[in-house]
């Protein structure tokens, strides 16, 4: 085992955690409809349908980010290790904002503009996208930004973990050099100064990872919840 190895392996059984993250809501989304639908949804049902999708792609995208998170861990590719950190940590504050969105549906006069909000939100983009039907998009998409401080409701401090997250995907010299001296070949472990903020950056980082996780599991679970009574009062109906 390789120094790297060695200083890293305290963070084993959080990894392992980390890996097996993703929960079974199999008893939710079996509830959803099948796409095309067979039936006219109301605007709170096309809401609640696509938000519901939504959120559930997020985690897909976020499982993986988990891989690509684990499989540079696991080679000591820490300089990159951040870019999928902080797309979690995104995934995370999108989730929050769907949910969010949808939540403005219990006040009447707010539909249409969640219905707005969430145009933007599936088929929003900042360059020229095509859409499935082939054409280009021409809705803007919600700004990265709105998604993180969208958290701020239930973690004051989203924003200064995004930012914590940014310098090191961002050409920070000292940051990569720091990611870069944790593994191999370099792996400067016997410094004592550099192991120290070696694994005061990796803890952070990871429990960063562990957050943005946990949030999304949280917020994907309530929309869902909150969604379902709308999609089946309609395919009721």
């Amino acid at each position: 085992m390789e120094l790297w190895e060695e200083e890293t392996s305290r963070y084993h059984k959080r990894l392992s955690q980390v890996e097996n993250w993703k929960p079974n809501l199999s008893s939710l989304i079996e509830r959803l409809p099948d796409v095309p639908l067979s039936y006219t949804p109301s605007t709170q049902g096309i809401i609640a349908i696509n938000i519901s999708y939504f959120a559930l792609s997020c985690m897909s995208f976020a499982d993986q980010a988990v891989t690509t998170f684990l499989t540079l861990w696991r080679n000591g590719l820490f300089t990159t290790i951040s870019l999928p950190a902080r797309l979690m940590y995104e995934l995370w504050g999108a989730t929050h904002f769907a949910g969010q969105t949808l939540a403005q549906m219990q006040d009447s006069s707010k539909i249409e503009q969640a219905l707005r909000r969430t145009q933007r939100l599936t088929i929003g983009a900042r360059s020229e996208v095509e859409l499935p039907w082939g054409s280009i998009t021409d809705e803007r998409s919600i700004h990265v930004m709105d998604f993180v401080r969208s958290l701020t409701d239930a973690y004051p401090q989203a924003e200064d973990t995004y930012a914590y997250l940014c310098e090191s995907c961002h050409p920070s010299y000292l940051r990569l050099m720091t990611w870069l001296m944790a593994g191999p070949p370099l792996q400067n472990w016997t410094n004592k100064k550099f192991r120290e903020s070696a694994h005061n950056l990796i803890d952070r980082t990871l429990q960063s990872v562990e957050q943005a996780l946990e949030g999304i599991v949280l917020d994907t679970t309530k929309t869902l919840v909150l969604a379902l009574p709308y999609i089946e009062k309609d395919n009721q109906g």
